[in-house]
């Protein structure tokens, strides 16, 4: 699992001469279905990779109706960081 942020690939909208704005704050957004293996490693690779950029960011886990132990992981990374949100839904949407 590799987590980088490219900074060419979020500032302005890539047209020469556009007076392209500095995007001020980045969400990232993690839809899930039965993670629970993976999830704590991929907020510590977010986190690091973001770790680097001076924006600020929010990181929004949404669960798509799991049954493993997911949720639990991501509502505790969520209680006891502000930045981490989840959503979750009450079954699999697809």
């Amino acid at each position: 699992m590799n987590v980088s942020v490219q900074p060419s690939a979020v500032e302005g909208t890539g047209l020469a001469g556009d007076g392209a704005r500095r995007i001020r704050s980045i969400s990232i957004v993690v839809p899930f279905l039965n993670e629970e293996a993976s999830l704590e490693e991929l907020h510590t690779r977010i986190v690091a990779a973001m770790a680097e950029d001076t924006r600020q960011w929010d990181l929004i886990f949404v669960d798509d109706g799991s049954t493993d132990g997911g949720t639990e992981i991501a509502a505790g990374l969520a209680a006891r960081e502000d930045n981490v949100q989840l959503i979750s839904f009450t079954r699999n949407f697809g």
